[in-house]
């Protein structure tokens, strides 16, 4: 469904001047430096798979989808989707493709969220007996009962299931998803994920998900792809790869009559520091939670301790793959 080889993307960035005369001078004859968003990717995504794609912020996330959409052309490498080039094919492939990407909206934002979906099913030439079927079967499984309201009174989490239905309208082979539950309750993001098991399911969707949260990839995708600076860093099972970070947690210690100064062993990492609190990262496969407040309150006797699993955000941010793999 989904190759790339060996792709290569570069952009082009205006370099900025700090000094005025400078900056006057170089908006008459601007200077340009190349950044490497994606250095030599390679990988396959079969027919039905679900696959998580992941990366901090910055990472070539958003530039692979703009690739595999045909929105642009690599610098070097091939993208080949259905055995067709995306971007010499962007209006066929486009056919049967959905895509939510961030903060970009498939509705018309004054319209009644209905009428968004009919002006979705005619720029899809998908206005069918059997079409009609499929979007009361799309609402239903996303409890929309809010048709009639325009969309700019929507709130977030009635939108995004809107937005989902939007994407997925056209019964498409191929979907890519950016985000889906960012910023949605436990319950709304439950729905969203058991949402998306059930398409793929029902239709064997190719799925594309990006997103933070390690317990929406663990729910939905068997594999993740995991990106870091342009770079491929992991191509496998999710199973796997969260087997080797499930061993790290955080413990925030703090003292509200007075400011935290410990002297932590070395395999604890400081991560942050805030007003009589900081946090460190350990692995909890070399101290436990008990452990761990004997030592601080050798240190600290006054200290209180809360402990937390990370998320995925959390393992990138800190490069704890590092860690997990030397």
């Amino acid at each position: 469904m989904i190759k790339v080889e060996g792709i290569y993307h570069k952009y082009k960035v205006r370099i900025g001047e700090e000094e005025w005369k400078s900056k006057i001078k170089y908006f008459l004859n601007p200077r340009y430096k190349y950044v490497d968003a994606l250095q030599n990717i390679n990988f396959t995504i079969k027919k039905g798979e679900i696959v998580g794609y992941i990366g901090p912020n910055g990472s070539g996330k958003s530039t692979t989808i703009k690739l595999l959409t045909g929105l642009m052309e690599p610098t070097a490498g091939k993208v080949v989707i259905n055995n067709e080039n995306p971007f010499k094919k962007r209006m066929k492939i486009a056919k049967y493709t959905g895509v939510l990407m961030g903060q970009k909206t498939n509705l018309w934002w004054d319209l009644p969220l209905f009428e968004s979906f009919k002006i979705l099913k005619k720029i899809y030439n998908v206005e069918t007996k059997s079409n009609d079927q499929w979007l009361e079967y799309l609402i239903s499984l996303l409890n929309i009962d809010y048709l009639k309201q325009p969309v700019r009174q929507l709130s977030l989490g009635q939108r995004m299931r809107a937005e989902l239905v939007a994407t997925f309208i056209n019964e498409p082979k191929l979907v890519y998803l950016d985000e889906p539950t960012l910023g949605l309750d436990v319950s709304t993001k439950k729905n969203v994920m058991d949402f998306l098991i059930q398409i793929n399911k029902d239709l064997n969707t190719t799925i594309m998900l990006t997103t933070h949260d390690l317990h929406d990839i663990e729910k939905v995708c068997e594999r993740i792809i995991l990106i870091d600076q342009g770079i491929l860093k992991y191509d496998g099972k999710t199973s796997l790869f969260l087997s080797e970070f499930k061993c790290f947690r955080s413990v925030l210690i703090s003292n509200q009559k007075k400011n935290i100064d410990l002297n932590m062993p070395k395999s604890f990492k400081k991560v942050d520091t805030r007003i009589n609190a900081v946090e460190y990262i350990f692995n909890s496969s070399k101290y436990n939670d008990e452990q761990v407040k004997d030592i601080v309150r050798m240190i600290d006797s006054e200290a209180t301790l809360i402990f937390k699993e990370l998320d995925l955000e959390s393992i990138l941010k800190n490069n704890l793959e590092v860690l997990a793999y030397d």
